[in-house]
């Protein structure tokens, strides 16, 4: 019968670790959720830690088959990242609405997927979603229109040879345009160098913070380095138009159903799969 409010790490509430997903399973099946609330994914830099983390309120009893859930997304907690005062403290009104929840802050325990993490559920995803699902062309996943680069940079193999190298911060991610390098050889190569890049090549960020645009690798950049905080696909030619699919990942709605799908507390990414 008692009741706790918890800061926890996102990692608890999104990581799909097999430690992790028994924390979530026995969340789910020894206490009742009462509610989740998602904080800031700066909210701890004013102590100097990068973790991301958010609320949960539990109670301790045999959970009911399926039940309401309260939800709700902080984005200001009255301090701003040095730890000044600010006048935005979204905590205030979240409180109020907990009292008489409006319907955008109730979900029900069986729409629950094996994530918790409160950012995952915003209204703003199943807006889209919707609107998706009213085309009268059908959906497919990006994986049945690309493959993963096997093209992979053996430093060792080239340990005196130079190449240009990219990082996410090498590309203007809202256009989509390489705006610089660096010259690596295999023996000054970081471990992040991975990649061999091909004419064709789709560079998608897999950094939640970077998920902004995509790259489309020219000519011009054949043989190029690229770092793995890409992802590196290539358009399945017999199924997509490679322009098209291009367009495609560089609007806003698609970049926020990638961004959607980050997990981690730190450095909070997708993973190629």
């Amino acid at each position: 019968g008692g009741k706790a409010g918890l800061v926890l790490p996102a990692g608890v509430f999104n990581n799909p670790n097999p430690t992790m997903r028994r924390v979530r399973e026995m969340l789910k099946t020894k206490t009742k959720i009462l509610a989740l609330v998602a904080l800031p994914h700066l909210a701890f830099q004013v102590t100097g830690a990068n973790n991301e983390g958010n609320l949960i309120f539990i109670e301790k009893t045999t959970p009911p088959s399926d039940y309401d859930i309260f939800i709700d997304w902080a984005r200001y907690v009255g301090i701003d990242t040095t730890g000044k005062k600010i006048p935005q403290n979204d905590f205030l009104e979240i409180t109020e609405r907990m009292k008489k929840p409006q319907k955008r802050n109730v979900i029900r325990f069986s729409e629950l997927e094996d994530r918790i993490d409160p950012w995952y559920y915003h209204p703003r995803y199943k807006e889209i979603k919707d609107h998706l699902s009213k085309s009268p062309y059908p959906l497919v996943p990006i994986s049945d229109l690309v493959e993963e680069s096997n093209d992979l940079f053996d430093p060792k193999q080239n340990p005196t040879d130079s190449f240009d190298y990219i990082e996410t911060n090498d590309v203007d991610l809202d256009e989509g345009v390489i705006i610089s390098s660096r010259q690596i050889t295999g023996k000054t190569a970081p471990s992040r160098a991975e990649y061999i890049l091909k004419e064709g090549d789709m560079l998608i960020p897999n950094a939640r913070d970077c998920i902004r645009g995509v790259t489309l690798i020219g000519k011009e950049h054949e043989g190029w380095i690229g770092s793995n905080r890409f992802l590196v696909v290539r358009p399945r030619k017999e199924k997509v138009v490679p322009s098209y699919l291009y367009h495609i990942l560089r609007q806003p709605e698609t970049l926020a159903l990638l961004k959607q799908q980050a997990t981690g507390e730190i450095n909070p990414g997708i993973a190629i799969d």
